[in-house]
């Protein structure tokens, strides 16, 4: 499911990474 939703929305941390979303080291955050 961490793979499956990528929602820009960073109110709803649905995969077990905030931190990671958060910062934004990955393409489409």
């Amino acid at each position: 499911m961490a793979d499956t939703v990528k929602t820009p929305c960073p109110d709803i941390p649905y995969w077990p990474e905030p931190v990671t979303w958060r910062t934004g080291p990955r393409p489409g955050y």
